[in-house]
């Protein structure tokens, strides 16, 4: 079996990719339980726990409305 490999992106960067404040991933990183990888002055986070901390927080709208 073939693990994924983990995108890890620092926090500025996810910040950038989703269009929040940084303060907001280190809100979502804290709330949410990510593992944090790097040190404490580069940390950097996996994009998929990025991404469903995301999706927990903006759910798709309804096409039908």
């Amino acid at each position: 079996m073939i693990k994924a490999r983990l995108r890890l992106l620092d926090t500025e960067a996810i910040a950038h990719h989703y269009g929040v404040a940084p303060g907001t991933i280190r809100r979502w990183a804290s709330e949410d339980g990510w593992h944090a990888y790097g040190t404490r002055r580069t940390r950097t986070w996996d994009l998929s726990q990025a991404q469903a901390s995301y999706d927990k927080r903006h759910p798709p709208e309804d096409p039908c409305t």
